[in-house]
């Protein structure tokens, strides 16, 4: 598959890190040379993280989320974000969840509706990928998970832990 953005071939790598687009982003937020040696996805982004300070970890995932999501957005609904919305939306996203824990940790609870969330099936011939990430400050530890699945449900789960 092409990349949707500069027309070469598209692989997690190159949305990731390699597209113009995606570098131009690193480049934004000061983190292109601990990004710009790409090999293999998996090793490359635990050796990323080794080379980060530990402060620059949660952005790096947030980065990370928000130009996987700019290339969804223009692969489903043919729209496509500037650098500095990528980053932009990276960055609230990464407050907005500080001020959360902060929150959390004042003791401050608020009654929320129960909310059952519902997983859908893609389409046949599709994949769905499901990521989440996780950060502890006190343990010093990261954690990135997703999850694949095809239009039958099956699926490959991947849980990567980083000290």
């Amino acid at each position: 598959m092409q990349c949707l953005f500069c027309s070469e071939d598209e692989d997690s790598a190159h949305t990731l890190f390699t597209c113009p687009k995606s570098a131009q982003c690193w480049q934004q937020m000061g983190l292109w040379n601990e990004v710009s040696n790409v090999g293999n996805i998996s090793t490359t982004i635990f050796e990323i993280l080794q080379q980060l300070q530990p402060t620059q970890h949660p952005i790096f995932s947030t980065l990370m989320w928000s130009i996987w999501k700019n290339r969804n957005n223009k692969v489903w609904n043919d729209s496509s974000d500037t650098c500095q919305v990528i980053c932009d939306r990276a960055t609230t996203l990464l407050l907005s969840w500080r001020n959360a824990q902060e929150i959390k940790q004042q003791g401050c609870t608020r009654n929320t509706p129960n909310h059952v969330a519902s997983w859908t099936k893609p389409s046949p011939g599709r994949y769905k990928c499901n990521v989440d990430a996780s950060f502890s400050e006190t343990l010093d530890i990261v954690g990135i998970g997703m999850c694949i699945r095809d239009a039958e449900g099956a699926s490959n789960r991947m849980v990567f832990t980083y000290h």
